[in-house]
């Protein structure tokens, strides 16, 4: 159905497109874009305007004497509907841009809000994380009024001009206050008489930036229970500010067990010094008394050897030679020569058994001598009577020792070749004397079987003694012992002599730096595969 405006639309777009093919003027063509105006003011689309072109082209046509035609004809009729749609043209770009320019408002609108949206939805996380915090800040609150309410040692603040500002339930115990005696009030009232002006000094050097040291440590201190009793603390303080102010907070703790502990303590190392002041004593009694036994054991061994030498070893030369004049006399009595032969040879053994005991006990070789021939000779008996190979092996000249470190050295090599003889089952035996810079080193050394040198030197047995012996021989001269022993290796027992200090006056050899009269540590060692 068509507008009422229609058929008027019609006839002034026929009179106008009339009047434009007649006369082709510019004025009649500008009334074709007027013309478009109007239409395009009326609603109309292009479709409808090219059906109003249609229309009025077609009365035109029938208004005409004659069909009109020619490609003039045509041209007018087309510059004249062109001319009307230039009006759409225009309102079509108007719109266009104007579209344009509300999508790049919509754009922005939609940025502005994509942005309103981020914003709000980080407003809503910090809103959250801030009820986070201080729903943590509470509960951290909480557990830390917890904490110090619980807390074994006392927990006290104060504002830096002295007056408390809290108190936990272990500082009220402390103390014998309740805490709400104490809020508000000076903190002097924890603190004997005699304190209180340093403490407060101290205060105030801790307000103004000073006494660091007394914040880095603990710190030993006295303070003042309600009874008037004074107790001993330590104080850990430490401080810190808020816009309110700059506040301390001491921890502390009661150390009365602790002080009676020190006191109890330092008795009982008092006691011990004492006690070991007397087991040192008596150490050294000791070990006097077994030098001076070992000295008159030596003593008494060389006086039994030179009265077997000399005095039992005359008496039997004697009846030897007594004898010898018998067999002269019983020449022609068959049976009583052979007594007398028998007599004798028993005499002849009897002397060998003398002079040997005599040798062992204490051979004139090592007074006259020295070690080193006492060794020799002992060493070549030795094979002889045991048929274990021994040789002795030295570089180093034994004059400077001493007698009694003469005689260590013998004993121990001594003692050595018996139990080598007795217990390693060896084939041969070394004994080798070597120079140290402040010392003299014997090692004894043999292929037999090894032994647990620790345990036979803390065990029972024979053999335990006679390690033993050795030891305690070589510490008096304040020298090293030890022993190594390993399997399919054999034994080595390595003895170290300090030289004497009038050794190193004289030049000869450098002496050790042991004091004398100090002993030397024995080291006792045991290796196995």
């Amino acid at each position: 159905m068509k507008p009422k405006y229609w058929h008027a639309l019609v006839a002034k777009y026929q009179a106008a497109i009339g009047a434009y093919v007649a006369r082709d003027e510019e004025q009649h063509l500008e009334r074709a874009y007027e013309l478009g105006r109007t239409a395009l003011n009326l609603g109309l689309g292009v479709i409808d305007l090219a059906r109003l072109h249609q229309e009025a082209v077609t009365k035109l046509t029938a208004s005409l004497p004659h069909a009109p035609g020619g490609s003039q004809w045509m041209k007018a009729l087309d510059a004249f509907l062109m001319e009307a749609l230039s009006a759409f043209e225009v309102a079509h770009r108007g719109f266009r841009d104007a579209c344009d320019r509300l999508q790049r408002l919509n754009e922005t609108l939609e940025q502005r809000n994509r942005d309103l949206a981020a914003s709000n939805r980080q407003l809503a996380q910090e809103i959250q994380e801030r009820k986070n915090a201080q729903d943590s800040l509470a509960e951290s609150e909480l557990k830390f009024r917890s904490v110090i309410e619980t807390a074994q040692d006392g927990i006290i603040t104060i504002d830096e001009r002295g007056r408390l500002v809290a108190m936990n339930r272990s500082a009220e115990l402390m103390f014998g206050y309740r805490g709400e005696e104490l809020i508000r009030t000076r903190v002097q009232r924890l603190i004997p008489k005699p304190l209180r002006a340093a403490a407060e000094l101290t205060l105030k050097c801790l307000a103004n930036g000073g006494e660091h040291q007394l914040l880095e440590h603990p710190v030993e201190s006295v303070g003042l229970r309600r009874d008037g009793t004074e107790l001993p603390l330590e104080l850990t303080l430490a401080t810190w500010r808020t816009r309110a102010g700059l506040f301390f907070t001491g921890v502390v703790r009661d150390i009365r067990q602790r002080k009676q502990a020190e006191m109890e303590l330092r008795e009982s190392r008092q006691h011990y010094i004492k006690l070991f002041e007397e087991a040192r004593t008596m150490e050294e009694n000791l070990r006097l008394l077994s030098n001076r036994v070992i000295t008159a054991q030596e003593e008494e061994r060389k006086h039994i050897s030179r009265e077997l030498h000399d005095e039992i070893g005359q008496a039997l030369t004697a009846a030897n030679v007594s004898i010898a004049l018998l067999r002269q006399h019983a020449a022609a009595d068959e049976t009583f020569r052979k007594k007398v032969d028998r007599a004798q040879r028993l005499l002849e053994q009897s002397m060998d058994m003398v002079h040997r005991f005599a040798r062992e006990l204490r051979p004139s070789m090592l007074d006259h001598l020295g070690p080193y021939a006492a060794l020799q000779n002992y060493v070549k008996l030795f094979t002889e009577r045991t048929g274990i190979k021994a040789e002795l092996e030295s570089t180093v000249s034994l004059e400077a020792l001493n007698q009694q470190q003469g005689t260590v050295l013998y004993r121990v090599a001594q003692e050595s070749l018996t139990n080598v003889f007795k217990h390693a089952h060896a084939t041969r035996v070394k004994i080798r004397l070597r120079q140290l810079p402040r010392a003299v080193c014997m090692e004894i050394i043999d292929n037999g079987r090894a032994f647990q040198a620790p345990k036979q030197l803390n065990g029972a047995g024979s053999q335990r003694l006679g390690l033993l012996g050795m030891q305690e021989r070589v510490r008096l001269v304040n020298g090293e012992f030890a022993i190594e022993s390993v399997p399919k290796r054999g034994t080595t027992v390595r003895v170290q002599i300090p030289l004497p200090a009038r050794s190193s006056a004289n030049g000869t050899i450098p002496r050790n730096g042991s004091a004398p009269g100090r002993r030397a540590p024995a080291a006792v060692t045991s290796a196995s595969n």
